[in-house]
């Protein structure tokens, strides 16, 4: 499953910011956050927009496991 800490862990490890995605994502960063902590949640389109920013597969992401506390 991607959730918004997993989103959030791989953004981190390649150095991009929440304000990239947020564009990408034509939302502002503030909602970006909220996909982040998991207050709002992610619609499919939304998870193939950030997949794709981030270069990374669903695979990869789903494989993560959470280590973050939030």
């Amino acid at each position: 499953m991607i959730t918004g800490s997993k989103i959030k862990l791989v953004r981190q490890l390649k150095n991009v910011s929440t304000k990239t995605l947020a564009d990408e994502l034509n939302i502002d960063i503030s909602s970006y956050l909220r996909i982040e902590r998991g207050v709002t949640k992610l619609t499919e389109l939304r998870v193939e927009i950030i997949l794709k920013t981030l270069d990374v597969t669903r695979e990869f992401v789903e494989q993560l496991h959470n280590f973050s506390k939030d």
